[in-house]
């Protein structure tokens, strides 16, 4: 293109200068107002600090362990972080007992009991576990379980889960007498075949 074309061409570009910056100001602002309302339409994304999903699990530590007592701990605990919090063994555990008997990496559940024994209890804490083994356990047993038990069938063991469901488990072997059906004489029957763990 020799000199005069570009002459040409600017002239023509002068000429229309306010066409051209009409055009070029008009596409800026349909620019700037599509991304205003597309912005709008995108949802916003809430996010939640891992830390506050988490839902705590409450533990009871007891026997010879410095603070015994019942402790909330996240979820996912183990048995070590549960006698952490109770400040660990105390001089009068059973070291030997709970290197043979406890899995301290296993994963607590929520209402679970964690006991400690003192040295040379541990004859009777296998005594009280083989009668218990007998038992039925009335926080944790299936409606088949239950119904093993004098004069509860399928609708009373039914509203046994249904309790212990809604309001947590047992606190007491008394507290079964808060299920509707079971009386004084029912729980007379049965108290001595039931155990709360």
């Amino acid at each position: 293109m020799g000199s005069q074309g570009k002459k040409k061409v600017l002239e023509l570009i002068y000429n229309n200068l306010d066409k051209l910056l009409l055009f070029v100001g008009l596409s800026l602002f349909f620019f700037g107002a599509f991304k205003i309302f597309s912005s709008q339409n995108e949802p916003e994304v809430e996010i939640i600090p891992l830390e506050n999903s988490e839902k705590n699990i409450v533990v009871d530590v007891s026997g010879a362990v410095e603070k015994p007592g019942v402790y909330s701990l996240a979820s996912h605990s183990r048995i070590k972080d549960a006698l952490i919090s109770a400040g660990g063994f105390n001089s009068k555990a059973d070291k030997d007992w709970v290197s043979k008997n406890l899995n301290l990496a296993q994963v607590v559940d929520d209402g679970s009991k964690i006991y400690i024994p003192f040295m040379g209890q541990e004859k009777n804490i296998l005594a009280q576990a083989n009668e218990n083994k007998e038992k039925v356990n009335i926080n944790t047993a299936s409606a088949s379980q239950l119904e093993t038990l004098p004069g509860i069938g399928p609708s009373l063991a039914n509203k046994i889960i249904s309790y212990r469901e809604e309001k947590g488990p047992f606190q007491s072997l008394e507290d079964l007498m808060e299920v509707s059906g079971i009386g004084d004489k029912l729980f007379d029957n049965i108290k001595n075949n039931i155990s709360l763990w």
